[in-house]
């Protein structure tokens, strides 16, 4: 598992051992807006992110075995975040107000300028499934899925997505990152609920000692 933490001032990435409970720094970045909502290849070998560094808003893409070969993937006048890599590492999925209007993209992974436009009316927090066969993405209260097609000629398919379900109780992912995950089978959704609009309020006490028995 890779994870991003800030503490100190400083952008540090870990590598965790789930199974010796281990972790393990393997990169140290200044906290400047760098490295925002890392996406990381099946095999573990490439992670890409977003910055916003001098409030410029790219997608870099970085080897995990040589961190400082970091280079841009997609810059522009624009804002692109959110990137998303595929099961197969071949495309990636992320999210562009070039048109004015945050709407989900998915292009090759070797070539960022042949992107085609996913969402037809705005779309946020883009997810593949984990058989690479659909991407996923959000608009407000709404989830919706593509179906990915690639002719043989290796271009995209651009298809109409399809409107899974609507709720008013999603919350949304503030900033830009993703507040929702998919099942393995691709069956359910794990998506975190919108209380705000709530009237009660729960209180735990004790919580050190149930969190304890929680996780030992």
């Amino acid at each position: 598992m890779i994870a991003r933490r800030s503490e100190d001032d400083r952008i540090r990435v870990y590598r965790l051992d789930i199974a010796t409970k281990s972790a393990n720094v393997i990169l140290t970045a200044p906290d400047t807006g760098a490295l925002r909502h890392l996406s990381v290849s099946k095999d573990g070998t490439a992670v890409f992110a977003y910055s916003d560094l001098n409030g410029s808003f790219d997608i870099w893409t970085m080897p995990l075995a040589t961190p400082s070969a970091a280079k841009k993937w997609l810059a522009t006048p624009a804002r692109e975040d959110t990137p998303s890599i595929s099961p197969s590492g071949q495309l990636i999925a992320y999210v562009s107000n070039q048109t004015g209007r945050f709407e989900t993209y998915i292009a090759p992974a070797a070539q960022a300028e042949n992107s085609v436009r996913v969402s037809p009316d705005g779309g946020l927090e883009p997810l593949f499934s984990r058989d690479g066969r659909e991407l996923f993405f959000r608009r407000g209260d709404e989830m919706w899925a593509w179906g990915i097609t690639i002719g043989a000629d290796g271009v995209i398919d651009a298809r109409t997505p399809t409107l899974l379900f609507k709720s008013n109780q999603l919350r949304a992912q503030e900033p830009p990152g993703r507040a929702y995950d998919v099942s393995p089978d691709g069956s359910r959704f794990y998506m975190l609920r919108d209380d705000r609009s709530s009237d009660q309020i729960h209180v735990i006490f004790n919580f050190f000692e149930l969190l304890k028995q929680k996780v030992p």
